[in-house]
């Protein structure tokens, strides 16, 4: 039986992680970061990377953990960590990590675009055995702003007549915006790639921006549509990375014979408000011009802030109001 280089090097790699009495990885950023937020700035909360270190042998001891940065494939950077021994940084790390950390993890003193690579560690024992873990993208995302600025949209029975403005980000973001519906599984009109406009800065960054761009709605449009505008970062692997999600719910708000539409905001499982609002109730009014639009109750004045323990954040535009929220339980309710 003939076996590829790539599968006798991946058979090497399981044979020294179950032989060798240690596992590592996977790489992370410390707190459970899923990126690094360049404003933020340098620091042991938002800027180290960890090498989970699994011992088979309590009795065993680490002696050296060593980190690689790649650009492009090849090695563009190392910090080796050693028990006994000063450490040693080279390449885009040097000058720009903690040497006198004591345990082995790697934090960046400093931040810079070119420090958006992959990253890897290997440790070795003091008996010798050695593991080490995959590689994994870090992302350090600058934004200049914290929030999108968008025109919102005006609505009328027939048609949702929307512009937007993004901030800049680099790296460059990725964006999205249209008609959302969970009962068609998602966008069923997009703004396409081609109707983007963009405005590319000197440090790299990318804003992105499109105006009056006209959503057609009619009686086959789903009573669940909303309208939604994101902003991320895509990872080379195809992972997005949400920095904020914009979400304009006046789209399909208009009266009914015999009814009135409602709608009622709340954070999503897993996240909580953070105030004195945890629910907000909505009625649909009729404005000016035959149009609708989404106006609380006098009684339910407020902002309703949803925190998201992982970075990231979504928003809903309403008139005169602007939350924090991860979903919309929109329900109709007759008089």
């Amino acid at each position: 039986m003939r076996f590829s280089a790539a599968t006798l090097a991946l058979l090497a790699a399981i044979a020294v992680s179950v032989c060798s009495g240690v596992l590592v990885g996977p790489v992370r950023l410390a707190h459970n970061k899923r990126y690094i937020t360049y404003q933020l700035g340098a620091s042991p909360e938002n800027s180290t990377l960890e090498c989970p270190v699994t011992l088979e042998d309590e009795s065993e001891e680490v002696d050296t953990v060593s980190w690689v940065l790649f650009k492009d494939g090849k090695e563009a950077g190392s910090f080796q960590w050693r028990s006994n021994e000063d450490t040693i940084a080279t390449g885009l790390l040097e000058g720009r990590v903690n040497i006198e950390l004591d345990v082995g993890s790697l934090e960046l003193t400093e931040l810079h675009y070119d420090l958006n690579a992959n990253y890897s560690c290997s440790v070795t024992l003091t008996n010798g055995d050695t593991a080490e873990a995959e590689q994994w993208e870090l992302l350090i995302i600058d934004t200049t702003s914290n929030h999108v600025y968008s025109s919102g949209g005006s609505a009328s029975e027939c048609e949702y007549k929307s512009s937007f403005k993004s901030y800049a980000v680099y790296p460059k973001p990725t964006v999205r915006s249209g008609m959302y519906s969970a009962t068609l599984g998602g966008y069923f009109d997009e703004v396409a790639a081609e109707e983007w406009q963009t405005t590319v800065y000197p440090n790299g960054s990318v804003a992105y921006y499109y105006n009056d761009r006209v959503f057609k709605i009619d009686q086959d449009t789903p009573a669940d549509t909303k309208f939604i505008s994101g902003i991320g970062v895509t990872k080379s692997d195809g992972t997005l990375i949400i920095l904020i999600t914009e979400i304009q719910y006046n789209t399909l708000c208009k009266y009914e014979t015999g009814g009135t539409w409602r709608m009622s905001v709340v954070c999503e499982n897993g996240y909580h408000a953070d105030g004195d609002v945890d629910i907000l109730e909505f009625e649909c009014k009729e404005g000016p011009n035959n149009t609708y639009e989404w106006r609380p109750p006098l009684a339910n004045l407020g902002n309703l802030k949803c925190v998201i323990n992982e970075g990231g954040r979504v928003s809903v535009s309403l008139p005169s109001l602007l939350v924090l929220l991860l979903s919309l339980l929109l329900a109709r309710s007759l008089q």
